[in-house]
């Protein structure tokens, strides 16, 4: 919240991630994915609440797809 700084996480495994070594937090989070194969980015702002908690489950609206490099946007 209020910070232009980004912070990289690792995958765990599957669909779950991990952000370790950083703090304190301040919510709420954004996210943003880039494409390794393509180098494209997109953001979801503000997903993660300012009442979250580790380990809880968060959904958003935004739709993430599979992009080749053949692709010309998202």
């Amino acid at each position: 919240a209020g910070s232009s700084t980004w912070t990289e996480m690792q995958q765990s495994w599957g669909a779950i991630w991990s952000l370790t070594g950083v703090g304190p937090l301040k919510a709420p989070f954004s996210l943003s994915l880039t494409s390794l194969s393509t180098a494209k980015t997109v953001t979801a702002m503000d997903v993660i609440p300012s009442s979250w908690y580790p380990t809880a489950t968060y959904t958003s609206s935004l739709q993430l797809f599979y992009f080749t490099s053949n692709e010309t946007s998202f």
